[in-house]
């Protein structure tokens, strides 16, 4: 291998693998309680490696909760497992903020790379 194309692929690293996750949650929505998603949000952005955060506009209402997806983007090194930070970081963290509960863990997928 030429010295040019050495360098050239040794500059091609990927430093950040990003997964696209998504959560089903609910809240409940009773009138006297107003959720405040932007605050949720903001603290949802704050856990560490996660970059994005947004709902699905759907929901579902049953038994006076409301049910929709929390979708939110992750940044990771190459070598970190995307489960293993979920269930041992992101995961107890989404489960601390106030306001909405998370029913299930619905999907993974790798979009990206940089």
């Amino acid at each position: 291998m030429s010295a040019k194309w050495f360098k050239f692929v040794h500059e091609a690293r990927i430093e950040q693998i990003i997964y696209e996750v998504t959560f089903l949650i609910s809240y409940k929505t009773a009138s006297e309680q107003f959720i405040n998603f932007t605050k949720i949000k903001d603290e949802i952005r704050s856990i560490e490696n996660v970059t994005v955060v947004k709902t699905a506009e759907e929901r579902q209402i049953l038994s006076g909760y409301e049910y929709r997806d929390l979708i939110i983007k992750v940044a990771l090194p190459p070598k970190v497992k995307i489960k293993d930070e979920l269930l041992d970081h992101i995961i107890p963290q989404l489960k601390e903020v106030s306001d909405i509960k998370i029913i299930k863990l619905s999907s993974i997928e790798r979009i990206s790379e940089r």
